[in-house]
């Protein structure tokens, strides 16, 4: 670790001391939980009893079920749900004055406000470190965030060694000042939305930049679906190995891609993580797509149990590690992003991506639904482009021939208000 970085890494963990080791303790926790099955049975089941007692006592909403001890028997909240039902939900033990707020964009749909314990923000932060450390980071290391949040205080920017690059505008211009920043400011680890990343990898990439100019150890990235594409990119930019975060504003790292097995490991040590059917709350038959359903075993300002996140996946059939880790077969992102052809079977975004994985004249795409039959492939390409007649006949042999495909070329694609820019959407049938 260079100088500064230990430094700042000391000054870190020097505060942390002086409060008693908050932040470590919970970041022990999780690396005991994650190691030792038996240790996280027990500590889950206690939790999650005591989460159902603060509950039931607690909030409207949860009262009837007072006395419930079965995780099974408390009913899938929706986000709608929750909004429906938003002061019933939120707990009287507490004034909304001494919480903190996260409002999350409502960018698929649903914007909300939720309320964090400032012991929920503490459990948020450790996952971060811990699950961050399987990429390289850590405290004291100097990161660029290519984020569309707010940018934190220059104070805590300069503590924590970090680089925000907002990606607003993921133009020339932009990525060539990001260029330039990493190389200058010895950038050792890339945090950020992998359209972001990987718009910056493709240019570092045409500008002939050898993974050599670079500081770059490690990569995460977070808010979207990794399309392979951007994977091979990074790696030749950077000669670094992209992981990917699951995580959201509002719960916090759900599961972390190991660098190992190549599949998001869950965080069974804060959440209990369901894979549910997608017609009924009812398990996903095994290695079927299913919705995710989270029980935050940290939230008492806002209980969240069983909440659904909007997201699918497939649970894998065995568990990793030493402490039997549940993982992750496949994570689709939102349900919003399902793709159907033209006689109504459903595209995995992954096909989508499958297809154009290999172009390379293209720099960033989208690909839409707008109805049906009707979809929209946004391209930023490199000029002259000539490889538009590879990609019509192999979206067309995923989506049906009768598809009424349409292909525009832009300079940018615009983000959602969240600044993400999912590869694959869906805006057919009212979704949005």
């Amino acid at each position: 670790m260079r100088s500064d970085a230990l430094l700042r890494s000391r000054a870190f963990w020097l505060r942390d001391r002086i409060s008693g080791f908050p932040l470590l303790t919970h970041i022990q926790d999780i690396a005991a939980q994650m190691e030792d099955s038996d240790l996280r049975q027990r500590r889950t089941t206690e939790r999650l009893q005591a989460l159902f007692q603060h509950a039931t006592e607690t909030t409207r909403f949860y009262q009837r079920f007072r006395g419930v001890s079965s995780l099974d028997l408390f009913p899938v909240v929706s986000k709608h749900a929750l909004k429906e039902n938003y002061a019933a939900l939120f707990s009287d033990g507490y004034q909304r004055s001494a919480l903190l707020k996260i409002a999350t964009s409502g960018s698929y749909g649903t914007p909300l406000t939720f309320y964090l314990t400032p012991e929920k923000k503490l459990r948020q932060h450790a996952e971060v470190i811990y699950f961050g450390r399987w990429a390289g980071f850590d405290v004291g290391l100097r990161y660029a965030l290519l984020s569309t949040a707010k940018a934190k205080p220059a104070w805590k920017r300069y503590l924590f060694n970090e680089v925000h690059l907002n990606p607003k505008r993921l133009d020339e211009r932009w990525l060539s000042m990001v260029r330039r920043a990493i190389k200058r400011r010895e950038v050792q680890i890339l945090i950020g939305q992998s359209s972001a990343l990987g718009a910056l990898a493709q240019y570092c990439i045409v500008c002939g930049d050898a993974p050599e100019v670079f500081a770059v150890t490690g990569a995460i990235a977070f808010g979207e679906t990794i399309p392979y594409s951007v994977r091979q990119s990074v790696e030749q930019a950077f000669g670094v190995h992209l992981l990917s975060r699951y995580a959201a504003q509002e719960l916090g790292v759900l599961a972390h891609e190991s660098p190992q097995t190549g599949k998001h490991l869950l965080n069974t040590a804060s959440y209990v993580i369901e894979i549910l059917d997608l017609k009924s709350d009812t398990p996903a038959a095994p290695g079927s797509l299913g919705r995710v359903v989270v029980t935050d075993l940290f939230s008492y300002a806002m209980p969240l149990i069983r909440y659904d996140t909007g997201d699918l996946a497939v649970l894998a059939t065995e568990c990793t590690g030493v402490g039997a880790v549940p993982m992750l077969e496949r994570l689709e992102g939102r349900q919003l992003e399902s793709i159907f052809a033209v006689d109504g079977t459903r595209i995995s975004p992954f096909a989508i991506m499958g297809a154009l994985r290999d172009l390379q004249q293209v720099f960033q795409y989208q690909f839409i639904q707008t109805g049906p039959v009707n979809y929209e492939l946004r391209l930023v390409v490199q000029h002259p482009f000539a490889e538009a007649e590879i990609i019509r006949p192999r979206l067309l042999h995923l989506l049906g021939a009768a598809a009424d495909l349409r292909l525009t070329y832009t300079d940018e694609i615009a983000p959602l208000p969240s600044g993400k820019r999912p590869c694959v959407l869906s805006y057919n049938q009212g979704t949005f």
